[in-house]
């Protein structure tokens, strides 16, 4: 399934302020952070103005032990860019870097 948007939208975004009174949360398997990621993006419930809720999971589907304390979040993130960069085929990954 496509979506109309675009990596320009994506990097303009992310300045959009962030409400820490409402959190969205993510659990995600290590071996599968790209579905769990898009899973995640689609629910009807996201939205990019709320705070994010990371917890990881095994590939069993039960949870790591331990919270979100801002560890789990830049994490996921990470392994979702090393992801998005071990991609072949993504064109715009030139772009990604000089943003």
């Amino acid at each position: 399934e496509e979506t109309d948007i675009t990596l320009p939208d994506i990097i303009a975004n992310l300045s959009l302020p962030i409400d820490h009174k409402r959190v969205r949360r993510f659990s995600i398997s290590r071996a599968h952070v790209w579905d769990g990621a898009v899973r995640g993006f689609k629910r009807a419930t996201y939205s990019e103005t709320c705070d994010m809720l990371v917890r990881f999971t095994d590939d069993t589907g039960v949870l790591e032990e331990g919270t979100d304390t801002g560890g789990p979040r830049p994490e996921f993130l990470t392994l979702l860019m090393k992801h998005l960069k071990d991609q072949k085929g993504i064109d715009s990954w030139s772009t990604v870097q000089m943003v």
